[in-house]
């Protein structure tokens, strides 16, 4: 996986539905479906972020193994925290929110492995 690409991806993906969120379901999201909504875009943006990040700087990590499980991580992360929010702010579906903790889960375990990817290897 190319993390740089994936990440432009994800942050184009990210102003398109911020976008929409904010000009056509202006009516739909009000109260709490406003703010998982705003919740996962927040998440969205900041971890297409992340993915430009590992891209960039992959020829900075001491740790290849580590640097695929961070970019694995975010994909996965945002597949399950801010898809679940999304999907509970735009059907008002609340069972989705008890899959978002495991998103979360897998964002702390991203940036865990970014750490490590750049941790130099201990000496023989």
């Amino acid at each position: 996986m190319n993390a740089t690409v994936v990440g432009g991806f994800v942050l184009a993906l990210a102003v398109i539905i911020g976008a929409f969120g904010a000009h056509a379901l202006n009516d739909v999201l009000i109260g709490p479906r406003a703010d998982w909504f705003q919740t996962a875009s927040d998440y969205h943006f900041w971890h297409g972020l992340g993915l430009l990040i590992l891209g960039v700087a992959k020829s900075q990590s001491n740790r290849e193994a580590w640097h695929r499980w961070s970019a694995r991580f975010m994909v996965i992360g945002l597949i399950l925290f801010s898809g679940c929010l999304y999907g509970m702010a735009l059907t008002g579906t609340r069972v989705l929110g008890a899959i978002v903790p495991l998103g979360g889960l897998c964002f702390i375990l991203a940036w865990f492995s970014l750490a490590m990817a750049f941790c130099k290897p201990s000496p023989p």
